[in-house]
């Protein structure tokens, strides 16, 4: 287990490292973030429009408490909320334009380097190392 955990984090702080070094010129544009902040928001740019609902899924908070959340991102102008084509009582979350360019340029930067790793893979290992994320996702 020491060892597999060790593993792990040299490939984690090497890739931290990584995007870090090249998200230099990236700021987010807004102050003030939290880490959960972040991770929040996110979820909101991965799960384009989502509701309420699913975002305190995704999130793992509770209806409040998703509610509170992006009553504070929609103060500070970064999420909005758009009625739905289908059934207007439902709102689906959208980040605002620079929002979304932000999270599209750190995506790209992730992306590069995470084609790099992957080249270094033969199909089969990719298809093995996929199978052991899964497993180990089940267990969270």
């Amino acid at each position: 287990m020491a060892e597999l955990k060790e593993a792990y984090y040299r490939l984690y702080d090497k890739i931290v490292a990584e995007q870090l070094e090249r998200e230099q010129e990236l700021t987010l544009p807004f102050k003030n973030i939290t880490p959960n902040d972040e991770f929040y928001l996110d979820i909101l740019y991965r799960h384009k429009n989502a509701t309420l609902s699913e975002f305190a899924k995704l999130a793992q908070v509770t209806k409040p408490g998703a509610t509170h959340i992006i009553g504070k991102f929609e103060k500070l102008g970064v999420v909005y909320r758009r009625h739905s084509t289908l059934d207007k009582r439902i709102y689906h979350l959208e980040l605002n334009d620079k929002l979304v360019e932000y999270y599209q340029k750190s995506y790209q930067i992730f992306d590069d380097i995470f084609q790099k790793l992957e080249a270094k893979l033969q199909p089969e290992e990719v298809s093995f190392l996929i199978k052991l994320f899964r497993k180990m996702e089940g267990s969270l």
